[in-house]
């Protein structure tokens, strides 16, 4: 008797913390919506069908209109989809805050634009500041980089990015939200890659997170995560959510290039919650 009340009691315990039956029908459930994800996102018109009024709202926040950049907003953007799915679904919230994360970060980048001929957005993505630096810097030439083939086309043939070609150097280099998801030796590697496009006396702005006491912290947890259905996703063990230390920054620029100087850019966030980091050669 005492033995049959202490197995339903753990029993009940296992169940109300996940660990029995209760772990295996959140994993069923998990699977399905994942499922029930991927089969949504196949139906999905490549641009996500945002109405007029909607991205007239989100524009006037930043002084502008359709006229001054185009708004199509690829249906496998993580920068929109993650906030989408985080405010439950509404869109005007959403599209609000990717529009002036996008028109802030352009304007930061602008600042330093002084004298540049040429510009590489490291890690564009599906265009998020990159369809605000064109407006921003019009006669300046924007190109962009991307593991995402299906980023670099959309920014392409809708936004009408130029693409990076080897060979090709910048006076000026940004990487938004790239540099906070890479682990140690890949963070170290594309500081390297930043310095080697870059022309002498060129510059780069960065964005980190809030820079830790020691070392470096990796956490499995991201927007790609978050939505497996994405094309193009990258996988878990490269993208991650990485925090590093002034220390660790100094560092790899030390080994990437010894006379490079680093600014952290106070009062100013990307996103509203990295920070810029200006690296000049």
């Amino acid at each position: 008797m005492a033995t049959n009340i202490k197995s339903s009691i753990q029993a009940w315990i296992q169940d109300k913390i996940g660990i029995g039956e209760n772990r295996d029908r959140l994993q069923l459930l998990s699977k399905r919506l994942n499922s029930l994800a991927v089969l949504q996102q196949m139906t999905l018109p490549v641009h996500l069908p945002l109405s007029e009024q909607l991205q007239d709202d989100a524009l006037q926040l930043v002084g502008l209109t359709r006229a001054d950049v185009c708004l199509a907003i690829h249906r496998s953007d993580p920068m929109f989809r993650y906030p989408l799915q985080h405010h439950g679904g509404q869109l005007e919230v959403t599209l609000a805050e990717y529009v002036v994360a996008g028109h802030g970060a352009a304007t930061v980048v602008a600042s330093m634009a002084s004298g540049a001929e040429r510009l590489l957005d490291f890690g564009c993505g599906y265009g998020r500041v990159s369809r605000f630096l064109r407006q921003a810097l019009p006669d300046i030439a924007i190109h962009g980089l991307d593991p995402k083939a299906s980023a670099m086309a959309f920014q392409q043939d809708t936004l009408g990015l130029m693409p990076h070609s080897d060979g090709l150097t910048y006076d000026l280099l940004f990487a938004g939200s790239v540099f906070t998801h890479l682990s140690p030796l890949d963070f170290q590697a594309a500081l390297k890659d930043v310095v080697a496009l870059l022309r002498p006396g060129g510059k780069a702005l960065i964005t980190l997170h809030p820079f830790i006491d020691k070392g470096y912290q990796v956490f499995d947890s991201t927007e790609e995560s978050a939505l497996p259905e994405l094309e193009d996703n990258l996988n878990e063990s490269d993208y991650v959510s990485a925090y590093c230390s002034r220390d660790f920054l100094d560092a790899a620029l030390l080994d990437s290039c010894p006379t490079a100087s680093v600014e952290v850019l106070d009062g100013k966030l990307f996103g509203g919650s990295q920070v810029y980091i200006a690296i000049k050669l």
